[in-house]
């Protein structure tokens, strides 16, 4: 996951050149002044919004709790996935959701509002339709199997239809 730095933090650990102006991105030690490190969204200026991802991989979001540690406050106090949406803290239209391996995909908005996601708790509820149960998975955990993914991605699913005692195959391409 990455690590969130204020400025202090990052003088002090290198990656912050006053003098040159650059920046050092940590996940391929290239450097990038500081227009390009802001394109490059290496540097987050106070209340630029994170996507759903983002925030994930930052770690801002809690596991246990749900919530989200705000970053633009000095407390750095904890909001709900909606309290965050409502901040400007969270994009809700940089990620889309995948319920489950042949479903369709959906952006966070109407995910929200079809009951997939509670805004409260933090999580994505998806329903079994084998037994009718509703499966609670947080959002960590729902980008580790993919349920998560990224606004504008091409993906390519392997779908399975059933006629007569036959399975049919098809592939499907979104663009979203």
């Amino acid at each position: 996951k990455n690590k969130l730095l204020n400025i202090t933090e990052a003088l002090k650990e290198g990656l912050i050149d006053p003098e040159r102006s650059n920046v050092v991105d940590t996940s391929t030690s290239k450097l990038f002044n500081l227009e390009n490190a802001l394109q490059e969204k290496l540097l987050k200026t106070p209340k630029m919004q994170f996507d759903l991802l983002e925030a994930i991989q930052y770690n801002l979001y809690d596991e246990a709790s749900g919530q989200f540690e705000d970053p633009y406050t000095r407390e750095k106090a904890l909001v709900t996935f909606e309290q965050g949406i409502a901040r400007g803290l969270i994009d809700p239209s940089t990620t889309m959701l995948r319920a489950s391996n042949d479903s369709e995909i959906v952006t966070i908005s109407n995910a929200i509002s079809a009951g997939l996601i509670d805004p409260i708790s933090g999580q994505i509820l998806i329903k079994n339709p084998q037994n009718d149960q509703v499966e609670k998975i947080n959002f960590a955990k729902a980008m580790e199997l993919g349920l998560l993914v990224p606004a504008g991605k091409r993906v390519r699913f392997l779908t399975k239809h059933f006629w007569g005692d036959f399975f049919i195959y098809t592939h499907r391409t979104f663009i979203y």
